[in-house]
């Protein structure tokens, strides 16, 4: 198949709903468990702790304390999490994490970074700092019914499909000792963000949607992630699921490229 393939292997790989009798255990697990975690406030991390009382103001970014958290370490790679002012503040993020962010990825509509306190020239933002942009439109929707969950699971798909795509494409391009710092982000950072890190661990690096979901949970409990959007820890199983035939199509489209051993099964979390 070739992309934009991606969307039908997503149509083709999604059930309708309901969703499989072990996808409905995994998600209800899952969403209980990330309510419960967000009810005891005596497991939040400093960073929730810290963040609780802020004040967010809707239309100027620019007065938000930063707020960025890491989901993902290894020796070279590094997978943040944040808002649409962290992405503006890449700067600062590379500073505390000790290395620049490579790619940052936006997970929103372009005019939704068009607000008070953010850059007033993105692409020159981070064509300045040589961070490469990844933005793909999507919308954070609570679904009411079965058609809409289906609609919205099979778009969260096709977006995330062509993300990690990209993201596989960026990482072969680096030098071996290069770091893959990756920042994903949204508006708020409590959706669509963190549910794209969560595909990319799953596809990029071979993690279950309860481990994924888990490294979202470690360091920011306090956002209650995927409230009412179902569908969302759904697709992430129906991502699960078809995660061999991803990554088969992957690795033969960029074959070609010598680094393509860089992200080969063998070196995924098993």
């Amino acid at each position: 198949m070739t992309l934009p393939d991606g969307r039908a292997l997503a149509a083709l790989q999604a059930p309708s709903w309901p969703p499989l009798p072990e996808h409905h255990s995994a998600m209800q697990g899952i969403s209980e468990r990330v309510s419960d975690l967000y009810h005891d406030q005596d497991t939040w991390t400093e960073l929730d702790l810290r963040l609780r009382d802020v004040e967010w103001c809707m239309t100027d970014i620019g007065r938000w304390p930063l707020d960025v958290w890491c989901v993902f370490a290894s020796v070279q790679d590094l997978c943040l999490v944040g808002n649409v002012n962290t992405a503006s503040r890449v700067d600062d993020v590379g500073r505390i994490y000790g290395h620049r962010v490579t790619v940052v990825v936006s997970m929103l509509h372009p005019q939704e970074m068009k607000t008070r306190g953010a850059p007033s020239d993105w692409v020159r933002h981070f064509a300045e700092r040589s961070v490469r942009h990844v933005q793909r439109p999507l919308d954070d929707l609570v679904a009411r019914t079965d058609e809409q969950r289906n609609q919205y699971a099979r778009k969260c798909i096709s977006m995330w499909l062509l993300v990690c795509r990209d993201l596989w494409c960026h990482k072969l391009a680096l030098r071996p000792d290069e770091p893959f710092v990756v920042l994903f982000h949204c508006f708020g950072g409590r959706n669509r963000g963190p549910a794209m890190a969560c595909v990319w661990l799953i596809i990029g690096y071979g993690y279950t949607t309860e481990e994924a979901v888990d490294y979202i949970l470690l360091e920011r409990r306090g956002t209650w992630p995927w409230r009412r959007r179902d569908y969302v820890l759904w697709a992430f199983k129906i991502l699960e699921d078809a995660r061999d035939e991803i990554v088969d199509y992957f690795q033969c489209k960029f074959a070609s490229s010598s680094s393509v051993s860089r992200m080969s099964v063998s070196g995924m979390h098993s």
